[in-house]
């Protein structure tokens, strides 16, 4: 009878080339971060990354000649990131894999590797999206990080600038025209701070898009509609992205508006990232002391802040 003994490199990396495409398609904030050019590789094992960048220069002056002008030094900033890693080992006992091999308890015509690799990469993935969103106060805390909850890392959703949400900016979004208002409030926010001639991102959890499109938030024009079809028929809103994964560890509502780039087209924010969900063998594929194969998956990055006025976020909203 066949046996399985050994993972191979080239096994490994085709598994990975599947599911790179696959996690940013599955993944909306994932997706929403690489369509928008907004990942930058870093190092493997990097711990920290800095990076530099020139400082806001003030604006001119009127005056009455070349000698009253005032002075502008061109300075540069440093930000410097601590890089988070999150990882999962992944534990194949021998007999499965040979009853595999065998067809004795798993259909053969399966890749047992990808399909193992695949269902444990599926909560992994999620919890990355997690972090783009909240940081170490994702949804799914992760078991056994010292730092979870203590803001050492933030993200979209918890970083920024913070503005009330709905018409009276208390973060209260259940009377009729709330959503319409907080869109207006968070792109004249933007507006403000320099991002004009955009069109904007809404980005919220599930919570919050199913009470825009409830009957309860209807907003009268020329006929009745849901606020959600009024927010997303303005030209200046591109998309509505809502998920689960934007849910906090204590499973609050909220909800921001973006804009990704300068209108010079530089970031506003990146994922800096190292690891790509990389599949890392054990024991050079062979079997471990436990008479098992293992192999490591292991994402490792940080969400970057820019300007901090370029995503304007709530706080805590009541739908």
């Amino acid at each position: 009878m066949a046996t399985f003994n050994h993972i191979t490199d080239n096994q490994l990396r085709t598994i990975e080339a599947k599911i790179h495409p696959f996690v940013y398609r599955a993944n909306q904030f994932l997706g929403y971060m690489k369509a928008n050019k907004l990942i930058m590789p870093i190092p493997k094992g990097t711990t920290k990354f800095d990076t530099t960048i020139w400082e806001e220069m003030p604006p001119g002056q009127i005056t009455r000649g070349f000698s009253d002008l005032p002075q502008s030094v061109a300075k540069l900033t440093t930000n410097t990131n601590i890089i988070m890693d999150l990882g999962i080992k992944i534990k194949i006992p021998k007999n499965f894999a040979d009853a595999w091999k065998n067809n004795k308890i798993i259909p053969s015509a399966t890749d047992m590797l990808a399909d193992v690799i695949f269902n444990q990469t599926e909560a992994l993935r999620n919890q990355v999206d997690q972090f783009i969103c909240q940081g170490d106060n994702m949804r799914d805390p992760l078991a056994g990080d010292e730092l979870a909850g203590v803001g050492q890392f933030t993200g979209l959703f918890n970083g920024f600038t913070n503005l009330g949400a709905g018409n009276g900016k208390d973060n209260n979004t259940s009377a009729s025209g709330d959503y319409i208002s907080d869109f207006a409030s968070r792109s004249i926010a933007l507006k403000t701070a320099g991002f004009e001639n955009q069109s904007y991102t809404i980005m919220s959890n599930l919570t919050v898009l199913e009470a825009a499109q409830a009957t309860n938030n209807l907003f009268t024009t020329n006929t009745i509609t849901t606020e959600w079809d009024a927010v997303m028929a303005r030209e200046d809103v591109f998309k509505w992205i809502a998920s689960v994964n934007a849910e906090n560890s204590s499973n609050e509502n909220q909800i921001l508006v973006l804009a990704p780039r300068t209108p010079k087209g530089a970031p506003n924010f990146r994922l800096l990232q190292g690891y790509n969900f990389d599949i890392i063998p054990l024991y050079n594929g062979g079997l471990g002391p436990d008479v098992q194969f293992e192999v490591v998956v292991f994402w490792s990055g940080a969400m970057e802040e820019i300007r901090a006025t370029s995503v304007q976020r709530s706080g805590s909203v009541t739908v």
